[in-house]
């Protein structure tokens, strides 16, 4: 799955890394990394590979917890109710409507002279 703080973790690394001075001594058989292109655009093309490969792979995750059912519109209706529902708790879309029959004509408008419409629009019945 996507992880966000594995990204952040990658980028504080390397922003620590970047912090040790170029004069420290190597460890004991081991030697200074050397890198011929500029360091922020390596890391920049590495974390792209990275999240690219991620996309990738999660079409695969994806058909795992989507299991459409395309023979009729209800089928599919039905198939994909629960991810659905998922999804609107994700989002916080918890709430239901509050539902209404028709809307309420309450002005309509005749743009003969700006008088008639500002009287429309600022008619107490019709601000509520």
């Amino acid at each position: 799955m996507f992880c966000f703080a594995g990204i952040f973790a990658m980028i504080i690394l390397a922003l620590v890394f970047t912090a040790i001075p170029a004069s420290a001594q190597p460890l004991p058989d081991t030697k200074p990394i050397e890198w011929t292109e500029n360091y922020f655009e390596r890391n920049s093309r590495l974390i792209t590979e990275f999240l690219d490969k991620k996309i990738a792979g999660s079409e695969l995750l994806r058909a795992k917890y989507w299991n459409r059912d395309f023979a009729s519109s209800d089928a599919y209706q039905q198939s994909v109710a629960k991810n659905r529902e998922r999804l609107k708790f994700i989002t916080g879309v918890r709430d239901n409507r509050v539902g209404f029959d028709t809307p309420e004509l309450i002005c309509t408008l005749v743009l003969t002279d700006s008088e008639s419409l500002l009287k429309c629009l600022f008619d107490e019945n019709w601000i509520q």
